[in-house]
């Protein structure tokens, strides 16, 4: 789980608490102080190993719009709604930042609970110019919010607010990865792979299932569904029932033994990683928070003052 929290973003899942233990360590004297060195010391170079073997062996890199999902998806919604309030500057910066020959089209792209049909637009990400092409859309991006601040609040809302309440499940309606399982091909996913794989592909190839397997995927299909429906086991696939137990659970630890509520910063730094992502109430995103809980819930049976506390 550490060299995956070392892995891209989550670097800041760790550094952190780590910071915030540091300041423990001086407190504590040399032998522990020492302790919390070579811990460090190890940890990056694990991080360091870890990320040049997937980059140079997988290819892989951060996409700016992974990043900029949330302030995307409030233009998108923006134009959506106040599309015929566009300025001519507006419009040149809506249609340069995401490739569109008219930036009303960037409202038919918009997806409440995905950002990936709206983030697939933008390219700069790869150019040198996108230092000025970003500086011309947060500019931009700021006068459009304080037009319509309901809009923005709307629209970050409808991306985020499966992390953190418990609703029902809204089915995936445009290209993207969804908020459940999948159990067909992601035809997003594939065109970008097909895309960025210099012709490896034949031309006119698309992905599909093949039928013999189509009565064994249409029943892992049901059976993951009945779970996910059922009153009490379908809270195990909410992201926001983590979230709850995860906010309860500090909120004793910060009552009754003070400096150990810090134990649950990771988790929920995690979640904010999360609600800054692409897609609305991701279960896998979450993952290290729901492996976490049985731990921090545990912590919450042992007595207060005990050598475990300390």
């Amino acid at each position: 789980m550490l060299l995956l929290c070392l892995y891209r973003n989550g670097i800041f899942v760790i550094l952190v608490p780590t910071l915030i233990v540091f300041f423990f360590a001086l407190e504590k004297g040399k032998k522990l102080k020492g302790k919390f060195v070579l811990f460090c010391i190890v940890a990056l170079a694990l991080g360091a190993v870890f990320n040049t073997v997937t980059k140079n062996v997988y290819h892989t890199k951060t996409e700016t719009g992974e990043i900029l999902s949330l302030p995307f998806q409030q233009t998108a919604r923006y134009v959506r709604n106040h599309g015929e309030e566009l300025t001519k500057e507006e419009k040149e910066i809506v249609e340069t930042t995401f490739g569109l020959e008219d930036a009303k089209e960037l409202g038919t792209l918009y997806y409440p609970m995905s950002s990936d049909p709206v983030k697939a637009r933008y390219h700069w990400w790869a150019s040198d110019r996108e230092k000025d092409v970003l500086k011309d859309y947060f500019r931009s991006w700021g006068q459009m919010m304080k037009k319509h601040p309901g809009t923005f609040l709307e629209a970050a809302l409808s991306q985020t607010y499966g992390y953190y309440t418990v609703t029902p499940v809204i089915k995936n309606q445009k290209g993207g990865a969804g908020t459940t399982v999948q159990f067909f091909p992601d035809t997003l996913a594939v065109s970008n792979a097909i895309a960025s794989s210099e012709d490896s592909f034949p031309e006119g190839f698309v992905p599909e299932s093949p039928a013999s397997l189509e009565g064994a995927r249409e029943l892992l299909s049901g059976w993951y569904f009945l779970w996910l429906k059922l009153p009490v086991t379908g809270l195990f696939f909410k992201c926001g029932f983590y979230f709850l137990i995860l906010l309860a659970v500090t909120l004793y630890y910060g009552k009754r033994k003070n400096k150990i509520a810090l134990i649950s910063i990771p988790a929920f730094l995690l979640i904010l990683m999360a609600i800054a992502s692409p897609v609305n109430e991701h279960i896998r995103y979450i993952l290290p928070v729901c492996a976490a809980l049985p731990v921090l819930i545990a912590g919450c049976a042992s007595k207060e003052g005990t050598a475990n506390d300390r």
